[in-house]
């Protein structure tokens, strides 16, 4: 038994247990207990806020811009009106943790409330208007661009970074968001911050491509692609001109420039703040629009990079029946290359990954996986003995049909048969 064990054995065995000297001893036992991140000191601060200036640090993308091979959609662009603004604001989560400012959604919700009730409305008003001046000029309080970059250890000496924005930018970003969800269409590769995909419709589609390959007998040929800190190193400019070519007005690409030109970081661990720096790449972290840019901005990298491999049509209008032949799923930042020609999935990756880096993202090679699927026989749990008759071919198997090499041979000359 341990030291710790014994002090809280000895603390509840007393006539009135000591319950803050029970959790004390178990916190104290946690603490020894090995293996956790420890708090980060003031150096670790500097150090991390280092490596944040780096990451946020422009680096000038390769090759030309990607071309846009959809026709471009008349994205809204009109100034927003009182009831769009307060829409926006209703979508704010509660109990969040607010910007800077420290100004959080119930308060945002509290002064439309106020005047929705015949109260005070001076605040909402003064908020209905510099939302208004933002989207008709571009300007905004430089104090509006700030955001808490806080750092979360976790493990290996990195951090894991969650931003708080200002919460009038969230309003005008969900303002935004909305005029592109409601007017720009994806393709059907991207399952990623989309309604009616996700995680579940891109398993669907990748075991469907495996299933198939099976039928056909075929191996099958995957690539697990990871985009190394993909939000904080996506370019402005080309972001700004791929959001212009897909049909977004001068107001909202006018507003996102001088957001991230005016936007300043503020590092935070274990309650310390490090020096405010400046982004000159990367979309915001906890921007409700982040994503859907995010999103279009792959849209336009996978469309042109399936008019380079597969076609016009595949491009524009998906892959169709090609897709028991190659397949690519995109979820965010992490995607998946599937064909059944190694040659094709080579090929094809190569110039996916060129044409990723001319937008400043590039690939993690420590994260990326590669994978042959085999026609084989897959069975449930069996004895060892069992096992070992599989394995060797000799003798009956655990299901008593002879031969387990034989049988193995006969089951797929008859699956043979039956595909056309």
């Amino acid at each position: 038994m341990t030291i710790a064990g014994e002090k809280v054995e000895a603390l509840l065995a007393q006539e009135t247990p000591d319950l803050q000297g029970a959790w004390n001893a178990l916190k104290g036992w946690y603490q020894e207990a090995g293996d956790w991140a420890p708090p980060p000191s003031r150096d670790t601060l500097e150090k991390v806020t280092k490596e944040r200036i780096d990451l946020y640090t422009k680096e000038a993308p390769p090759g030309d811009p990607i071309p846009i091979i959809v026709d471009p959609v008349e994205v809204s662009d009109e100034v927003p009106g009182e009831e769009e603004i307060a829409d926006a604001v209703k979508c704010l989560c509660n109990n969040r943790s607010g910007g800077p400012s420290g100004i959080r959604g119930e308060h945002l919700k509290g002064w439309l409330a106020a005047a929705e009730a015949g109260g005070d409305d001076a605040l909402w008003q003064k908020l209905v208007y510099l939302i208004q001046h933002a989207f008709e000029t571009g300007d905004l309080p430089d104090a509006m661009a700030w955001s808490v970059m806080v750092l979360l250890p976790k493990g290996g000496g990195d951090f894991r970074g969650i931003g708080l924005v200002e919460v009038i930018w969230k309003v005008v970003a969900i303002i935004i968001n909305e005029h592109f969800k409601s007017t720009i269409s994806l393709h059907d590769t991207l399952h990623g911050f989309r309604a009616g995909r996700g995680c579940g419709t891109a398993t669907i589609e990748a075991k469907l491509c495996q299933q198939l390959a099976a039928v056909d007998q075929v191996p099958l040929y995957q690539i697990y692609l990871d985009l190394r800190k993909a939000y904080d190193a996506l370019d402005h400019e080309r972001c700004l001109e791929i959001l212009e070519g897909y049909g977004t007005g001068k107001r909202i690409v006018r507003l996102l420039a001088n957001y991230w030109k005016k936007q300043r970081i503020v590092a935070k661990v274990s309650g310390y703040h490090g020096n405010p720096f400046g982004v000159t790449r990367g979309v915001s972290q906890g921007d409700p629009v982040s994503p859907t840019i995010f999103n279009i901005v792959v849209d336009a990298v996978v469309r042109y990079w399936l008019s380079q491999v597969c076609g016009a049509d595949a491009a524009l209008a998906g892959l169709g029946y090609e897709v028991k032949n190659q397949c690519v799923l995109f979820y965010a930042d992490d995607g998946l290359l599937v064909g059944r020609k190694k040659e094709w999935v080579q090929d094809a990756f190569d110039v996916l990954i060129g044409l990723f880096e001319r937008v400043g993202l590039r690939k993690n090679t420590g994260k990326m996986k590669a994978m042959i699927c085999m026609l084989g026989y897959i069975s449930g749990r069996q004895s060892d003995g069992a096992y070992e008759r599989r394995m060797t071919g000799n003798g009956d198997d655990f299901r008593g049909r002879g031969n387990t090499g034989r049988w193995y041979a006969r089951s797929v000359r008859k699956i043979s048969r039956r595909v056309p």
